[in-house]
């Protein structure tokens, strides 16, 4: 399905931001979708069920990227906060919070205005418990 990078929120825009950062949607021998990284060494590193993984909501999930890619913040009314980061092209985002924020300028400068969420990935987040 595809949106609109700038008006995604809650899991979509996880979804997306995991999919920005190349994290793969798989299935486990039980039939569940989980999420898998290559590289073991990255900092964006995450294995497990794909409803777990909220980087819009837990600092512990977005903390090492907001750092890796120089993100800075400003406030620029009481509801939002914009994101910049001169070390992705200058881009710019906004969000409720620090980590929506964050996660937003990492998919519009990753992917692009659009991203292509996959129909199952969105299934397994609407599913999860």
């Amino acid at each position: 399905m595809i949106k609109k990078s700038r008006e995604l929120t809650g899991f979509e825009l996880d979804i997306a931001t995991a999919l920005a950062l190349g994290l793969q949607a798989k299935e486990s021998a039980y039939g569940t979708l989980y999420w898998s990284f290559e590289d073991y060494g990255s900092p964006y590193f995450y294995a497990g069920p794909i409803h777990l993984y909220n980087p819009t909501v837990k600092w512990g999930q977005a903390g090492g990227f907001i750092d890796e890619f120089g993100i800075e913040f400003k406030w620029v009314s009481d509801a939002t906060i914009e994101t910049y980061s001169y070390i992705m092209e200058e881009k710019h985002a906004h969000g409720g919070s620090h980590l929506e924020s964050a996660c937003r300028l990492i998919v519009v400068s990753l992917l692009g205005e659009e991203v292509n969420i996959p129909d199952d990935v969105l299934e397994a987040y609407n599913e999860r418990d």
